[in-house]
């Protein structure tokens, strides 16, 4: 018989604007909107000690801290643009450490801009 191992996965959003200064393309320069998806699939390490719950609050908290900015103004994106792929890049880094605080692993996130580009990690142990 096979061993189960058992994931979450949590969707959440938010809203947030950026500019793109690397793009050949003049009418990206400019600031734009998009309502992020982030889709994180998670292990409770001690389902005793950890929920869903509480990994859904702790996520949608660290959304929070960019929902309704110019990303390129916040601490993590002055000196880094903010792209697709390096606004993945920072979520599954700080989601990791704090998830892991909670007994939570991550295991996956997916961030997309649009229902048709996403930029996934899948995170190696």
């Amino acid at each position: 018989m096979a061993t189960k191992y058992r994931t979450y996965k949590i969707r959440a959003f938010f809203n947030a604007s950026h500019s793109l200064a690397t793009t050949t393309v003049k009418r990206d320069k400019k600031t734009h909107n998009h309502t992020w998806e982030v889709v994180c699939e998670v292990h409770l390490n001690d389902p005793e000690k950890a929920d869903a719950d509480q990994a859904n609050r702790l996520i949608s908290n660290t959304l929070n801290t960019l929902s309704g900015h110019k990303l390129n103004h916040l601490e993590p994106f002055r000196k880094l643009e903010p792209t697709l792929e390096n606004v993945t890049e920072y979520l599954a880094d700080e989601l990791d450490v704090d998830l892991a605080a909670k007994k939570v692993q991550l295991l996956r996130i997916e961030v997309g801009i649009s229902p048709l580009r996403y930029y996934c990690i899948t995170m190696m142990r």
